[in-house]
């Protein structure tokens, strides 16, 4: 298996196959997650404060990694109350970057 740096994500995985397995579990269980908690998932995103929760940040430190330019991309759409909201796959992608070790700016 070569190395493989995602453009999109730049997480290093050995293929893309293993990028996509890992993010599709991922997200999988985050809607599980959502679903059992009845945090709504509108489009595929959901609210900063359950993106915080999803991740086990919290969530004025979730804020400030938005701020800065260090956390995952963000939309301006409103949901449930936030004025930011996260795609899923962006928060699966964020996260395996930060477990891998690499740099993630927006």
């Amino acid at each position: 298996m070569t190395l493989h740096t995602c453009p999109q994500c730049r997480c290093r995985f050995h293929d893309d196959d293993d990028l996509d397995r890992q993010l599709a579990a991922q997200i999988a269980r985050w809607k599980v997650y959502c679903d059992e908690h009845g945090h709504p998932i509108r489009g595929g995103r959901v609210a900063e404060i359950v993106a915080a929760e999803l991740l086990g940040i919290q969530p004025t430190t979730f804020a400030g990694r938005r701020k800065s330019g260090n956390g995952p991309r963000f939309a301006h759409i409103p949901l449930n109350g936030s004025r930011y909201s996260y795609y899923l796959e962006e928060l699966a992608a964020w996260e395996a970057a930060q477990k891998s070790g690499e740099s993630w700016k927006v």
